[in-house]
C-alpha cells in the first residue's frame, strides 16, 4: 500500500513531458491571439487547435504557413516550422473532414519533428443562438535525426 501511495504522489509531482521544441501554434491568427483560439476555431487551423471547430466551415479551405525561427544563430542553423492543411465540408451537413501536415526542422535534415493529422468535426446539438459541435482527431507523430555520427 505504501508503494502505491508513493507511486501516486510521484505521478503528480513529475515534470510535464515536452517535445524537443515548444509548440508555437499554427498559422498567424491563433498565435497572434496568444493561442486563445479553441473557442473560435473556425478555419482550417482548427485541425491543430479544436477539431470541433471544423463544423463551422461552409466551403473547402487550404491553409499553409512557413516560419523561420531563431534567426541569427552563430552556427548558421536554419530552424523552420511548416504547416499545410486542407478541410472539406461533406454534403448535406454531414460534417467536415480535414487533414494537416506539420514539420519542425533543423538544418538540412539534421533533426525533424513531423505530425500528420486527420480530423472530423460536426454540429451536434442546437444550443441557444448557436449550436454545440463535436470533433475527433488522430495524429501520427514522427521524430528523425540526420545521418551524422552523433545521431
Amino acid at each position: 500500500m505504501r508503494n502505491v501511495l508513493i507511486g501516486v504522489l510521484l505521478a503528480f509531482v513529475g515534470a510535464p513531458a515536452h517535445g524537443a521544441f515548444e509548440d508555437l501554434g499554427a498559422g498567424a491568427r491563433a498565435p497572434g491571439m496568444g493561442d486563445a483560439f479553441v473557442a473560435v476555431a473556425d478555419d482550417v487551423y482548427a485541425v491543430h487547435y479544436n477539431p470541433a471547430g471544423l463544423a463551422q466551415l461552409g466551403r473547402p479551405e487550404i491553409g499553409a504557413s512557413y516560419t523561420r525561427l531563431l534567426l541569427g544563430l552563430t552556427d548558421s542553423s536554419d530552424v523552420s516550422d511548416m504547416f499545410f492543411g486542407y478541410a472539406h465540408p461533406l454534403p448535406k451537413a454531414k460534417g467536415t473532414v480535414a487533414t494537416s501536415w506539420e514539420q519542425l526542422g533543423l538544418g538540412n535534415g539534421l533533426f525533424t519533428e513531423q505530425a500528420f493529422s486527420l480530423a472530423y468535426g460536426r454540429g451536434a446539438l442546437p444550443l441557444g443562438p448557436g449550436r454545440l459541435s463535436a470533433g475527433l482527431a488522430g495524429r501520427w507523430l514522427r521524430r528523425g535525426f540526420g545521418g551524422f555520427p552523433e545521431a
